[in-house]
């Protein structure tokens, strides 16, 4: 288990590191690590006390979800 980092990005939100490794496996990074997206949304949902859940965002389904409003 990697652990992260949670740091403090301003007054009013934090951060996460995630390991380039994992974004590499992803498909989100090139092997140097550099990030192949200008933009990358996550739902971030907790799950329980001290439990969170991330998942990848589609872009597609932000837009189909916002027309369908």
């Amino acid at each position: 288990m990697a652990l992260l980092k949670l740091r403090k990005l301003d007054e009013t939100t934090a951060g996460l590191t995630v390991p380039k490794d994992d974004l590499r496996e992803e498909g989100l990074a090139d092997l140097e690590g550099n990030l192949l997206f200008d933009e990358q949304f996550v739902s971030l949902r907790r799950t329980d006390d001290g439990k969170w859940e991330f998942k990848l965002v589609d872009a597609e389904s932000l837009t189909s979800s916002s027309a369908a409003e």
